[in-house]
Order: C-alpha cells, then sequence, then structure tokens
C-alpha cells in the first residue's frame, strides 16, 4: 500500500506515528518536494523488525524536509492503514496561512455494524449510530448508577403491577420462611 500526501508547503517532518488494524508492518517513508520526485528515504523498517502493535511511533533518524510525504507500507495479508499523524514544522507565510485544508478529503468509513446479541442480525446497530447515542447521554455515561437504578426498580415495580393476578399460590408460605426467625417453629419444608 502506497500513499503519498500533499502538506500544500515546504514541512520539516520529525515523526509519524501509524495505526493500523494490520499490527506487524514494513514502512518506508520518502519526501519530495516536488510530486514527480526525486523521493528522499526518510525511514525504512522491515516487517521482521516490527513490534506487534497496533501503534507504530516512527522517529526519523534526521529532519527531512519536502512538501510530499509518501508512506509504503506492508503487512502479511491484508495491510489496513486507519490513521497517519506527521510531526515536524511547516512553512506559515501570507501565502501559505496556517489554516490549512485538504484539497481531497478522504472518505469516511460509516455504517460498520456490531450486534449487541452475537448472531441476531435484528439487534445490530451502525458505528455512527452508536456514537450518537453516546454523544447524546453524555455525562450519563459516566455515571450509569444515577439512571440505571431507578430504571431498574422502575420496571420491578411495572412487572410486580403487570403481573399482579398471577402470584403463585404458596407465595405466603415461602414469605413466612424467610422472614420469620429461626427460633420460631414454622414448616420449613418447599
Amino acid at each position: 500500500l502506497a500513499v503519498t500526501f500533499d502538506f500544500q508547503r515546504p514541512c520539516t517532518f520529525r515523526e509519524v506515528v501509524l495505526i493500523s488494524r494490520s499490527k506487524r508492518l514494513s514502512v518506508r517513508i520518502e519526501v519530495a518536494a516536488a510530486a514527480t520526485g526525486p523521493w528522499q528515504a526518510a525511514y525504512d523498517r522491515a516487517r521482521a523488525d516490527c513490534p506487534d502493535t497496533q501503534f507504530h511511533r516512527l522517529m526519523l533518524a534526521a529532519p527531512a524536509t519536502g512538501r510530499h510525504l509518501r508512506l509504503t507500507v506492508q503487512a502479511e495479508g491484508i495491510t489496513w492503514l486507519d490513521e497517519v499523524l506527521a510531526w515536524g514544522e511547516a512553512e506559515v507565510t501570507a501565502d501559505m496561512p496556517e489554516a490549512y485544508r485538504p484539497v481531497v478529503s478522504p472518505p469516511i468509513v460509516a455504517e460498520i455494524a456490531f450486534s449487541s446479541i452475537p448472531g441476531i442480525a435484528k439487534t445490530s446497530f451502525s458505528d455512527a449510530r452508536y456514537w450518537d447515542w453516546l454523544r447524546e447521554i453524555g455525562n450519563a455515561a459516566v455515571q450509569p448508577a444515577v439512571w440505571s437504578v431507578p430504571i431498574g426498580f422502575g420496571l420491578m415495580v411495572a412487572g410486580s403491577l403487570v403481573s399482579r393476578s398471577k402470584v403463585p399460590a404458596n407465595v405466603g408460605r415461602t414469605m413466612v420462611r424467610l422472614h420469620t426467625p429461626e427460633r420460631v417453629r414454622v414448616d420449613r419444608r418447599f
């Protein structure tokens, strides 16, 4: 997998961070002043030298300067590249202000389905729906007892009221057995 980034200005790169679902990656980082090259190698690592991790912090041996940054990444099987962070300094002038907007915005992956009960498709929900729900409940997610205890108590009362006519015949005997002291002689057989 080869990816080229155009930063629209000269930059000095010192570090690149890769986040990837592919854990063991071979990585080559190259920098160039123009999209056509020439490309200067800034970092090279073989897959055998890669730690088994999803977070790859790649410190360049020496600062590399250029407008374009090219990453060549290879994993065993499918190569995933989820996020790339480039660290360093960028030239800021009146012609190239600090507020930078990419020319081409990357596609946003959405609608990844998760099942709340594995194997039952009707319980699936999208990742976007989950993050929307999490934003909506906000602080309630930090302290779940604040809302889950009253809901649980309410469900218990509602269940009791709905099934009031379905009280088992031996419930009186069970309640006496549970609430009388052991020293009182009561038939304790089920």
